[in-house]
C-alpha cells in the first residue's frame, strides 16, 4: 500500500496485495473458482481493520491524527469506515440496488454519505477537509 499527499489529502493505493477471499464471499459467488489456498478469513478484509491499520503504520500516523474517508460500492466499504469512527461513502452500482438498502439499515447514518460517482465523493470530501 502506498499513500500520497494529496494537498494535505493522503490518497491511499493497494499495490501487490496478496488476494485472500472469506468462506463467507465463496458462498455467495457460486459460479467462480477460487483457488483453495486463498480462503481464510484474513484480518485485512473488510470491514475488519487490519488494512486499514496497515496503511497508518506505514503512513507512521494514528487514526487519531487524521480524518479517515473510506470510498466504496459495498456496505463492508462504509462499514470499514464506521468501524474506525471515520465516514463512509457510498458509491452504489446500479447492478447492486440492495448495497444502499443496506447502507442504510447501518447505525450511526451522520457518518455515512451516498453519493453518485466518484467525483462527488471526492467534492464531499474536499468540503469537509476545507471547512
Amino acid at each position: 500500500m502506498i499513500s500520497s499527499p494529496i494537498g494535505g489529502i493522503h490518497s491511499i493505493k493497494l499495490l501487490n496485495a496478496i488476494p485472500c477471499a472469506s468462506l463467507e464471499y465463496i458462498k455467495s459467488r457460486s459460479g467462480y473458482h477460487f483457488d483453495q489456498q486463498l480462503i481464510y478469513e484474513c484480518p485485512c478484509l473488510k470491514p475488519a481493520l487490519g488494512m486499514v491499520y496497515h496503511v497508518f503504520q506505514a503512513e507512521k500516523v494514528s487514526p487519531d491524527d487524521v480524518n479517515f474517508f473510506f470510498i466504496g460500492d459495498r456496505t463492508p466499504d462504509v462499514q470499514t469506515a464506521l468501524n474506525i469512527n471515520g465516514t463512509g461513502i457510498l458509491v452504489p452500482f446500479e447492478n447492486e440496488p440492495r448495497e444502499h438498502q443496506k447502507v442504510q439499515s447501518l447505525p450511526d447514518q451522520t457518518n455515512i454519505h451516498v453519493v453518485t460517482d466518484c467525483f462527488h465523493a471526492a467534492r464531499y470530501i474536499h468540503s469537509k477537509v476545507s471547512s
